[in-house]
């Protein structure tokens, strides 16, 4: 799997949760997928009962969100902690081999990547699957990207990666 560093941070706290998230997976469908933990988070969103009422989900409005939790880690949310060991225990009774790998990232965030704690990912028994990950970022200049976050030309990488760091 192919993640930014800056997803891990994500615990459905975040301005866009309610477009990204609410909008299109707070249904009957995937309910029954979420933790207690997506669940109290939820919770706390302001209008989360009313995100699927035709009139607000056909609009851009969401409700002004600010989260009052208190962040006490650098990379793995709980809720990505949650849902890394739930796939995590997928692979395991599958058969298959998770393997999380970093996107090119910009070189202004490369301060960032090198303070976070990596203990994290001990601690949450992620070291495996978190193997080389942060030796194998490819930290491009802001100009390779359109917003600091999305490549200009993502297909000049694939290569790379098919050859590099995906094995078959």
């Amino acid at each position: 799997m192919l993640f930014r560093h800056s997803s891990f941070l994500n615990n459905l706290d975040e301005k866009y949760t309610y477009h990204y998230f609410l909008k299109p997976f707070y249904n009957e469908e995937y309910k029954s997928l979420f933790t207690q933990t997506v669940n109290d988070q939820i919770q706390k969103i302001p209008f989360h009962f009313i995100c699927r009422d035709p009139n607000i989900l056909t609009t851009n409005w969401a409700p002004d969100f600010q989260t009052e939790d208190e962040k006490n880690y650098t990379f793995l949310s709980p809720i990505s902690v949650e849902y890394l060991k739930r796939i995590k225990e997928l692979s395991i009774k599958h058969g298959f081999t998770l393997i999380i790998l970093p996107t090119p990232t910009s070189l202004n965030n490369k301060q960032e990547i090198l303070a976070i704690d990596k203990n994290e990912i001990i601690k949450n028994d992620l070291a495996n699957e978190f193997n080389g990950y942060f030796d194998q970022i490819i930290f491009l200049n802001d100009t390779s990207f359109m917003d600091g976050i999305h490549l200009n030309h993502p297909e000049a990488y694939t290569k790379y990666y098919k050859d590099n760091l995906i094995s078959y």
